[in-house]
């Protein structure tokens, strides 16, 4: 250690600033000046101590104008909502049993898209007695879908739903639309939907599933490399599914996005639609009173 370190110690208390009184640091500076530094011991130089009416730490903070939080203890109890009402529960239950007579009723591919429809919805727990059943018939008799094994929209359909309930289903199934040498017939490209409905079911892939694999990254670049001018609803379910494919999301954290969808569809069932509004809203205000119950 150098001489000038001993003599003037250095003292960083970084971010903080210090300030030293002039008159007791003058005192201690002529005190060192009187002695012969040449001839000089360390137990020569007067002690100094950093006492607190000599340095005063300044701190600075950084002011923020944060508005006050409106999700007060007053506020969520005063909260009121009519949807906890018995009257919309019987609404639900009406429309419900409406609703089975119409998904009794279709056949083939149309029923998968109905059981589509009812999961990106979050209605699946109002029908699951009828889902599972018809996925049971399906899988039996696969057949019965016409067009399965041939049109590709179909096909990654009935694989990505049977395949999300569980069911034991082959990676070959997809064989049909691939060429001599292994890769994904390039026709495909020109089918937007079939190939959007690829990429989803290639999320469902299990370990070693070499199909599987070669159809996510074909998926993938084909919708990369898609056009978004061409079609904005197209446009926007093809960058959703980019960003947050369906089997990677929480269902009930985009449902408000999904009835909005739906809504816009023109084969849109209108009993489905105000059966998922009104289940969402009476589900959010069992939330709220929820809420309400532990902030007492």
């Amino acid at each position: 250690m150098s001489l000038s370190a001993l003599l003037f110690p250095s003292y960083n208390f970084f971010p903080c600033y210090l300030k030293a009184s002039r008159p007791d640091l003058t005192q201690h500076t002529k005190q060192i000046s009187a002695i012969n530094i040449t001839r000089c011991r360390i137990n020569d130089f007067p002690p100094y101590e950093m006492k607190p009416e000599i340095f005063i730490v300044e701190k600075e903070r950084r002011s923020a104008n944060y508005k006050p939080n409106i999700w007060s203890y007053d506020y969520i109890e005063s909260l009121t909502c009519e949807y906890t009402e018995p009257a919309y529960q019987r609404r639900i239950e009406k429309l419900k049993t409406e609703f089975v007579h119409i998904f009794n009723q279709a056949r083939g591919v149309n029923k998968l898209w109905l059981i589509e429809s009812i999961n990106n919805l979050c209605l699946s727990s109002l029908f699951d007695k009828e889902i599972k059943g018809t996925l049971d018939a399906i899988q039996c008799d696969v057949d019965s879908i016409e067009g399965l094994k041939d049109e590709i929209e179909a096909t990654a359909l009935y694989f990505r739903i049977l395949r999300q309930y569980g069911y034991d289903v082959s990676q070959d199934i997809f064989s049909n639309f691939i060429d001599k040498k292994g890769a994904f017939k390039e026709s495909l490209r020109t089918n937007i939907r079939g190939v959007l409905q690829l990429y989803e079911a290639s999320h469902l892939a299990i370990q070693g599933e070499n199909i599987m694999d070669k159809m996510k990254d074909f998926s993938k670049e084909c919708l990369r490399d898609l056009d978004l001018d061409i079609d904005v609803s197209i446009s926007r379910w093809v960058i959703d599914a980019l960003e947050h494919p369906l089997h990677w999301t929480v269902q009930w954290f985009q449902v408000r996005r999904q009835i909005d969808a739906y809504e816009h569809q023109a084969d849109r069932n209108p009993m489905l639609l105000e059966l998922a509004k009104l289940n969402f809203n009476v589900v959010q205000a069992i939330h709220q009173r929820e809420l309400q119950k532990l902030s007492v």
